[in-house]
């Protein structure tokens, strides 16, 4: 799903049931818009769905205009704001008050910036938690530019949608000289189609041995380089779970 509006926010139309009921369904969000933390966060219209969905905090709009700088999944891309391409500009003010990005934070480890001002102002983060990933920008889409970097933009916000991603777990949370733990390596696929050639290694945690032949889900042990290792084709809309102690 896309959402890009300019002045409202899920809540503040009512949508944010249907978006949290999507999510928990496995959906996949990019949403942009610079009064979202303004009205579901500050003004409280669903601040469920800002602080636990796009697991962001809500910290103001400044009134500054700087090139947003990108980072992580964005690395290397530079947007600016009311640029000729843009079709709409931000940052003004009328009687009625002023419009300028939202300033965001992670609300919690599920998510990281991916765009800023150059003096460290977030304002885009990507999210994943459980079945869902999110893109979330404090500024509508429609206010930067240049053309190709807006498109490279969101075209690597939906390549980053359909990337396998990994989740490590461990039995015990802590343990005596001696005793065995059993680590679970969780590799999904939540995209419409096959993967293929795709590679995970694992190194073996520090301070901890490998118990021989214990890994499983066809995953190997390489001795010389002291890691879980597999490669293969990751099928569509699927769970591969590997374990070893």
């Amino acid at each position: 799903v896309l959402w890009a509006n300019p002045w409202a926010s899920p809540g503040y139309i009512g949508a944010d049931g249907a978006l949290m009921n999507y999510l928990d369904d496995g959906g996949m969000l990019l949403i942009a818009g610079q009064d979202i933390g303004y009205w579901d966060e500050y003004q409280g219209y669903a601040p469920l769905f800002y602080a636990n969905y796009l697991h962001a905090d809500f910290v103001g709009e400044p009134r500054t205009l700087e090139p947003l700088i990108g980072a992580d999944i964005l690395q290397g891309l530079t947007l600016i704001l009311n640029d000729t391409y843009a079709y709409k500009n931000t940052g003004y003010c009328t009687s009625f008050g002023c419009w300028y990005p939202d300033e965001i934070e992670p609300a919690d480890d599920a998510a990281l910036p991916i765009i800023a001002y150059p003096d460290g102002g977030i304002r885009g983060l990507k999210a994943e938690s459980g079945p869902y990933r999110v893109v979330y920008f404090g500024f509508g889409l429609e206010t930067v530019g240049p053309r190709d970097a807006l498109a490279q933009t969101v075209g690597r916000a939906l390549t980053w949608f359909t990337l396998p991603s990994l989740t490590k777990t461990v039995d015990k949370e802590a343990a005596v000289p001696g005793e065995v733990l059993t680590y679970a390596l969780t590799l999904s696929n939540i995209g419409e189609a096959d993967l293929p050639g795709v590679s995970l290694t694992d190194p073996i945690p520090q301070h901890t041995a490998y118990v021989p032949d214990s890994a499983s889900g066809g995953a190997t042990y390489d001795p010389h380089l002291d890691r879980i290792q597999w490669t293969g084709t990751l099928p569509a809309s699927t769970q591969i779970t590997f374990t070893f102690q």
